[in-house]
């Protein structure tokens, strides 16, 4: 199942030089491992976290979604 937000970009710093990386976030509940364009050195984004910050978002858009149809009813 694809979430509402899997296309849409996220910027991420780099925890080594700070340099921010756009990803997707269907790519970073996939695979939460990153490459930092610049520095090179691997970090991987804490993907619980990201889970549960996208599932609560992603509910309260569904939840919204619901009410706005129920408006024309």
């Amino acid at each position: 199942m694809t979430g509402l937000l899997d296309k849409k970009l996220i910027d991420l710093p780099c925890p080594h030089c700070s340099h921010k990386t756009a990803q997707p976030i269907g790519k970073l509940k996939l695979n939460p491992k990153l490459t930092c364009n610049r520095c090179r050195k691997e970090f991987t984004v804490n993907a619980n976290e990201l889970r549960a910050a996208i599932n609560k978002i992603e509910k309260e858009l569904a939840d919204l979604q619901r009410a706005i149809g129920r408006l024309g009813k």
